[in-house]
């Protein structure tokens, strides 16, 4: 009944020219990277700016936000703030950022490897009896963010472990290479198709590239 509720508000407010411009506070989010894997988790930063003139008192909640589906592969991030956790107090122009954690699970489906999130921060529901000074404002309503893309890499991805333990092996086998975790500390960089594994915490040292659904190493990168 929640979704089904929160779904005509949004659609109320999509109608409305003004909804956007009323507002005394907007809603921005980002991500902390492009892309994910199924299971992992994206961390949201959620930036709230006061454009009124006033000072806004925000209530802040802890509780996990509930995910749906809208379509063209755009998922709705619904905050509902049903008890104050925290109390936010933004003066006029100012820029609080709070961060907000989803897990990314198998009922997200992308679209060409994409999808869609929006933040839903919902407070109508909540009532308190706050008191407050005349140049402060309580805000209770919806907030709707601005859209941000991901990308869903896939399924059968090695953990960073498992990408560690066969650079350590083929270092060891096919390097000679006396392998030491006590000296030196893994890195792993995550950010392409295929993993690279530095025998070291800096990106200027030896390195294995792993391909990731052959799962071995495919070339050594000598350090700098």
């Amino acid at each position: 009944m929640r979704k089904i509720a929160l779904i005509i508000i949004l659609l109320v407010l999509s109608t409305s020219f003004g909804f956007s411009q009323d507002q005394p506070l907007t809603l921005t989010i980002k991500s902390d990277k492009q892309g994910y894997r199924v299971g992992e988790e994206i961390i949201l930063t959620a930036a709230l700016k006061n454009v009124s003139e006033k000072e806004m008192i925000v209530f802040w909640g802890n509780k996990k936000p509930e995910i749906f589906t809208e379509e063209g592969g755009v998922y709705n991030v619904a905050m509902y703030v049903e008890s104050s956790d925290e109390t936010l107090y933004i003066k006029p122009r100012q820029n609080i950022e709070k961060t907000i954690a989803i897990t990314l699970d198998n009922k997200m489906k992308p679209i060409k490897g994409k999808l869609g999130l929006i933040l839903l921060y919902n407070s109508q529901n909540l009532i308190l009896n706050y008191k407050h000074r005349p140049d402060q404002m309580i805000f209770s309503g919806v907030l709707i963010s601005n859209t941000i893309q991901i990308e869903v890499k896939g399924e059968d991805v090695m953990s960073k472990e498992e990408a560690i333990r066969i650079a350590e092996e083929y270092a060891k086998k096919e390097m000679n290479w006396i392998v030491d975790r006590g000296i030196w500390v893994p890195n792993v960089d995550d950010s392409g198709e295929n993993w690279i594994v530095y025998f070291d915490n800096s990106l200027v040292a030896p390195g294995f590239v792993i391909d990731l659904k052959k799962k071995k190493v495919i070339e050594y990168i000598p350090g700098l």
